[in-house]
């Protein structure tokens, strides 16, 4: 539906936004290279992530687009009235001198929420404030049963209450360095409701998290803004829909994704594992790696498909990714099931240009013989392994 596409629209930027929170430091400008810079980044392998006035420009053709097939402008010639508080505008600040990409642009450029929901109340002459009154009602009895379904009424009395703006905030906490990041909804009437989510800034340590373990707003990833580093949690969403070649295939088709991918499968404890490592750029604005394990029991799952590994399967990893001399990712030793790192640095390498090492400690030595002998037997070729007791450092 239109409307939740734009809702996790402004939530998506709001995650990036809200990411990169750091001292205010001053913004440089950042103009469109020109042909001959952009050949001289090529021809290092390197080249600009896409940047804000791109990714403008592309919600310009598209509603140029629009207009001529249907005689109607899409995104509306309106704008979502959209306002941040002096922490998240210092954190935009922040993005827009290491990266290039203005996220508060592109926030104040996406179409307002209004339109349908003014639509249908004016169409079915539905008082606004008695709705939301009705709903709000609905979603407290619902928290007060611990049905699940209060956050439905509650966005249900929200929406069609008639959104005139937006307010970003960032909410101190008990511990001076840490900080939430909430936004008020107001309506036209002048009411507004204010909305925790539940997603906290640690301007010492550099992360960024949510309490209950599964990643900003419930996505799976964290970020930690002194190393500019996207990284997945372990109790991932994505945990439960294990993996396939498909995937890959989709990701590659889609266009966002421009990576190399290596698969190691083998035998071991009765089970047919695989584990497969990446390394490439990501959403045209993040130099990535990856290292996943996975594993399916014999003639149970069609296909390519393997589960993702349980907690009492995973194991302890390490990786680093690095373009010639220049460090991108460094991850410190972890227990996990599915280890990322996304560099968002403003420029981007081509994958064959870039290097991985990465870390793998088995539980035994014939489960580590078992990984060496695929990576022996995989059809690139293009990797060498070291190994210490039961854990194996491959370069890629």
């Amino acid at each position: 539906m239109k409307i939740t596409r734009k809702i996790v629209a402004v939530l998506m930027s709001l995650v990036i936004l809200c990411t990169m929170a750091m001292p205010t430091l001053a913004a440089s400008d950042k103009s469109m290279k020109s042909v001959a810079q952009y050949t001289d980044m090529l021809e290092d392998e390197g080249y600009a992530a896409i940047t804000t006035a791109e990714v403008l420009e592309m919600f310009k053709a598209a509603s140029d687009f629009f207009r001529l097939m249907t005689g109607d402008r899409f995104p509306s010639e309106e704008k979502l009235d959209i306002s941040f508080d002096k922490f998240l505008t210092d954190a935009n600040l922040y993005v827009l001198q290491n990266s290039g990409v203005d996220v508060e642009s592109i926030l104040r450029n996406l179409p307002p929420l209004n339109k349908f929901s003014t639509l249908v109340m004016e169409a079915f002459e539905i008082d606004p404030v008695a709705f939301r009154e009705a709903m709000f009602a609905e979603r407290d009895k619902h928290d007060a049963e611990g049905t699940g379904y209060g956050v439905i009424y509650h966005f249900l009395g929200c929406y069609f209450s008639i959104i005139d703006k937006i307010e970003l905030f960032a909410e101190p906490t008990d511990d001076p360095a840490v900080y939430q990041v909430c936004f008020n909804i107001v309506f036209l009437d002048g009411e507004y409701v204010t909305i925790h989510t539940g997603m906290f800034i640690n301007t010492e340590t550099g992360e960024m998290y949510n309490n209950d373990g599964k990643g900003m707003l419930g996505l799976g990833f964290n970020f930690n803004f002194k190393e500019m580093i996207i990284y997945t949690v372990v109790d991932a969403w994505t945990r439960n829909f294990g993996f396939a070649v498909l995937y890959d295939n989709v990701a590659n088709a889609v266009g966002i994704y421009d990576y190399e991918t290596r698969r190691y499968h083998f035998d071991y404890d009765g089970l047919e594992w695989m584990i497969q490592v990446w390394k490439g750029t990501y959403f045209y604005v993040t130099n990535g790696a990856e290292v996943g394990i996975y594993n399916r029991v014999p003639g149970e799952e069609m296909g390519t498909f393997y589960n993702c590994a349980t907690d009492d399967q995973m194991m302890e990893m390490q990786m680093k990714l690095s373009y010639k001399d220049k460090v991108l990712i460094n991850t410190k030793p972890q227990v996990h099931w599915w280890l990322t790192g996304f560099n968002l640095s403003g420029t981007v390498y081509e994958p064959a240009s870039l290097s991985m090492v990465y870390s793998i400690k088995f539980p035994n030595t014939t489960m580590l013989k078992a990984f060496t002998n695929a990576v022996d037997t995989e059809e690139h070729h293009d990797t060498t392994y070291t190994v210490n007791g039961t854990t194996v450092t491959v370069n890629w």
